[in-house]
Formats: structure tokens, C-alpha cells, sequence
């Protein structure tokens, strides 16, 4: 009898929306016969409020591979079923998207244990085996995206990471085979250059993006991200060297995961202690995706300001004109045509959370798209890209079919997540 496992890959809670999972010879076969059709509205099914389906006594077509499919799914009985969509994203796996309650994730699950699917935790189907090599479905590249679906708490960063298990980066990692091998190397090039554009933001899925608070003393940095994190993280008090250190609050900004950092106001000080707290503040702005400049509303820019943006050039930086409800007064345009946002830690920030969101992802890949997940998928992809810019002559496709093949089957992935 063939072994089959079924595993839910979103956490076991309640939510809007989880995945289950079908792995096994037959995965594609099975699923498909428990589905029909979406046919006319019915009887209410297993959740109150849901629309649900009459099953028509037809049977269903075969699933494709990567491509959606949205159909009902019996979880009752033979006449009523659950909305559901469907991909099989491998020869021999097939994703399943319900409705996040217990009670339909339960219905499902049992009915695929029913059909003989061995249920598994998490732990249990990252050590079942994968699909063999030269499918759609690379086991390492399967691996780290299935470890980085588990480790994201943002919603939109799992949006796109399952995508990468169906028509993104997993179809785009084979789409590329072929070219390679038939010497299409100008449509392999454009292909890896679509995947590269999303590059920043890939890396930054469940990484959160570093957002550094910078700006002299008592310019109401502390005040201002706590309204951000929309808690008390950070101590307030109008005595100028509060805050002595860096203080990191973990976030989410328009759906991103961020993590925002108060830092000591920068200033000249005796204060030994205050003193350090000043370095690591300038070591924080170094290494930030992005430096919040915040300024003083009713003190204007500083030479402080400036030394700031002297210290990091070719850094992102936005400036954060606070302390709006004490002064209304316009700000003035600034130096390096630095982008200017007013706000007030007291007032509104929903204009500063959109401009921290818009400065750091200003375009969303769409759906489907190949999105690259780490610093060995950039390495490798970047190494293809400079080699097929040469000249048609001088391309190897050996050394290119043996990049690709360690971006499918790495041992850096396999040792990373086994």
C-alpha cells in the first residue's frame, strides 16, 4: 500500500485562512477525489454565517500542477461541503487552504486520514521524504520555505511565501532547467532578473526590516515609538539623556515585520555611561534599513541633524517632524530633498507608518511571483545572471546547470533545515 501523509502547516489555532498538506505517490490522485466542483449554493455548512456548496454527482478533473483551483470539499456529509482552494505544487504533493476554524481543519484532516493519509506534525513531515530530484519540487528549496512559513508572524509575508511553493520561486527554479539546456540563455536571463527585482524584500519575509529612531536628545524619540509599537517600551522624560541604550521593539508596519529601535539621543556628553549609549547608537544607524530622523518640531533641524546624515550616506532616511500638536506651523523643505513627514506622538502617525512602510517596500511582488529567500538563492542567482551577460561563446552550461542544481538541491539548505 503506498504511504501517505497529511499534515496542517499553519499553526493548530484558529485564524482566517490554514493550509493543509498532501504528500505521498498518489497525493494529487487522492485529493482530487474528494473534491467536486463548486456548485449551487445549499444548506449551511459546519460554521455559521459560511457559504457552502451542493456537491453534483459528477466526479472531478485531474488537479494540474501549480495551477489554483477553488472547489468544495465535502466535510459533513455527501450534500453539504466546505469552500476550499486547492494547487497541487509537486507531482507529488497538494496544498489545501480552508477556512482557519478547528472544526473544518478537523473535518478535513479526518477525512484524509479516512482515504489513508497518515496525519503528522510538523516536526514529523519535515522528515518525510520529498519528491524525487528533477521534479518540480526541489527538497531543499521545499525545506526552507516550508521552515520559513512556520517561523513568519506576518500574514503577508506568508502570502507570498506560499506562493513560492506553487507558481513562484519552486515553477520559476524549473522553468529555468529547460532554458538552460536549449540555449535560451536571453530568456534565462530575463527570468533570474524578475526573481532578483524582489531581492530586498525576500530577504526581509520573516527577518524583519531594522527601523533606526535617530535625532539629538529630548526630540521626543521614546514618545514616538511607543505610539509606533503602540505600547510602553520605551521610558519618557523631558530630562535630555533618558534613554541611555538602544531600545528594539518587534513590530508589524502595514502588514511587514519590522523591528524599531529608540537610541540614545546623539550629543556630546561627559556622562561615561550616556557616553556608550551614543556609540551604540551610531553603530545601530549604521547597520538600519532605514534611519528615522526625528526633529523637534517646535526646534527645527539641527546641526546635529545634519551631522547625522553627513555620517551615513547612501543610507535611507526619512525624517520624522514631530511634536506637530505643539507647533503647526508647515516643515520646511530640507536638505538632500530628504522626505518629511509630520507627525506628533500625541496625534496622528498613521501618515509616518505609511511612509515607513512605502520607503522601505515601495512595490508588492504580485501574486505568483518569484520571490528570492536568502543570501545563498542571491549568490547563486547573481553568479547565473553575470555569467549569461557574456558573450553566447563563452557561456557554460555545465557551470549553469550546476548553479541551478545546487539553488534546487543545496547542501546549504539541506544541512541548514535537516
Amino acid at each position: 500500500m503506498q504511504q501517505h501523509w497529511a499534515c496542517r502547516l499553519t499553526a493548530p489555532l484558529p485564524g482566517a485562512i490554514a493550509t493543509i498538506a498532501v504528500r505521498g505517490p498518489a497525493a494529487v490522485e487522492l485529493v482530487a477525489s474528494l473534491l467536486r466542483a463548486a456548485g449551487d449554493a445549499g444548506a449551511m455548512g459546519p460554521r455559521a454565517g459560511a457559504r457552502s456548496y451542493r456537491l453534483p454527482s459528477h466526479g472531478t478533473s485531474k488537479l494540474k500542477l501549480g495551477r489554483v483551483r477553488v472547489a468544495a470539499w465535502r466535510v459533513l456529509d455527501g450534500q453539504v461541503a466546505e469552500q476550499v482552494v486547492v494547487c497541487a505544487t509537486g507531482p507529488d504533493e497538494v496544498e489545501i487552504h480552508c477556512h482557519g476554524g478547528i472544526a473544518v481543519c478537523q473535518a478535513i484532516l479526518q477525512q484524509l486520514q479516512s482515504a489513508g493519509c497518515s496525519l503528522v506534525d510538523w516536526s514529523q513531515w519535515a522528515a518525510q521524504p520529498s519528491p524525487a530530484p528533477g521534479t518540480q519540487s526541489p527538497t531543499a528549496l521545499r525545506c526552507l520555505i516550508e521552515r520559513l512559513l512556520q517561523d513568519t508572524t506576518s500574514e503577508r509575508s506568508a502570502g507570498i511565501l506560499l506562493d513560492q511553493l506553487g507558481p513562484g520561486l519552486t515553477a520559476s527554479v524549473a522553468n529555468l532547467q529547460p532554458l538552460i539546456g536549449h540555449g535560451r540563455f536571453c530568456e534565462a536571463q530575463q527570468l533570474i532578473a524578475a526573481i532578483l527585482r524582489w531581492s530586498d524584500l525576500g530577504l526581509h519575509l520573516v527577518t524583519p526590516w531594522h527601523v533606526v529612531l535617530a535625532g539629538p536628545p529630548n526630540v521626543g524619540k521614546s514618545s514616538l515609538i511607543n505610539a509606533l509599537a503602540g505600547g510602553q517600551s520605551a521610558i519618557v522624560h523631558h530630562q535630555p539623556g533618558t534613554t541611555r541604550d538602544w531600545i528594539e521593539v518587534q513590530t508589524q508596519v502595514d502588514g511587514w515585520p519590522m523591528c524599531l529601535t529608540d537610541t540614545a539621543g546623539l550629543r556630546e556628553t561627559d556622562d561615561a555611561i550616556e557616553r556608550q549609549g551614543v556609540a551604540r547608537a551610531r553603530q545601530r544607524i549604521a547597520t538600519a534599513d532605514l534611519v528615522v530622523l526625528v526633529v523637534d518640531a517646535t526646534q527645527g533641524w539641527t546641526e546635529q541633524h545634519q551631522a547625522i546624515v553627513d555620517q551615513i550616506p547612501g543610507q535611507r532616511l526619512l525624517c520624522a517632524w514631530n511634536k506637530m500638536d505643539l507647533n503647526d506651523a508647515a516643515a520646511p523643505a530640507l536638505p538632500l530633498n530628504l522626505p518629511v513627514v509630520p507627525c506628533s506622538a500625541h496625534g496622528d502617525i498613521q501618515h509616518l507608518l505609511a511612509s515607513i512602510a512605502g520607503a522601505l517596500v515601495p512595490e508588492c511582488p504580485p501574486p505568483g511571483a518569484a520571490v528570492p529567500l536568502d543570501r545563498q538563492q542571491l549568490a547563486l542567482l547573481g553568479a547565473m545572471a553575470e555569467h549569461l551577460s557574456l558573450p553566447v561563446a563563452q557561456v557554460d552550461t555545465r557551470q549553469l546547470q550546476h548553479w541551478l542544481a545546487q539553488l534546487s538541491f543545496g547542501e546549504h539548505s539541506i544541512r541548514m533545515y535537516h
